[in-house]
Order: structure tokens, then C-alpha cells, then sequence
């Protein structure tokens, strides 16, 4: 997966108005892999890697989840 980043302001190593993984899973009720997952499945757009670590920009919102339906009921 790529992505392109333009504008991106950082001060004191972290980028504006972009959180850790770590915050925005203590923000949204999930746990950090929860985030890496939604990384991973794209339900996160404005994500930045630098290093090891993965910023997400504040004003995401918990991605929609869509609702399971049971199979063979």
C-alpha cells in the first residue's frame, strides 16, 4: 500500500495535528492491532509511517464498521 503525503508540518519529531497509533486506539476504544488493522485494510486514509511508528491525523473518525450478517440462517 502506498501513500502520499504533502504539507505535512512536524515539530519536536510529530507531525500537526497527527496522533500516535497508541492515542488514537485509546481515543476510538480499541486496542493498537485494532489500528494496525484498519491501516492494513485502508479504513484509515490520512496515516503517516515514519519509522516504526504510524501517526493517524486527529480529525479521522473511528471507521464505520459494517454490520455481520449471519450465513445460512
Amino acid at each position: 500500500m502506498e501513500y502520499q503525503v504533502t504539507n505535512v508540518t512536524i515539530v519536536n519529531r510529530r507531525p500537526m495535528g497527527y496522533c500516535t497509533a497508541e492515542e488514537f486506539a485509546n481515543k476510538c476504544g480499541v486496542s493498537k492491532n485494532t489500528i494496525r488493522v484498519w491501516i492494513k485494510r485502508g479504513k484509515l486514509k490520512w496515516v503517516l509511517k515514519i519509522g516504526n511508528d504510524w501517526w493517524i491525523d486527529s480529525a479521522n473518525l473511528k471507521p464505520e464498521r459494517k454490520p455481520r450478517t449471519k450465513k445460512g440462517v
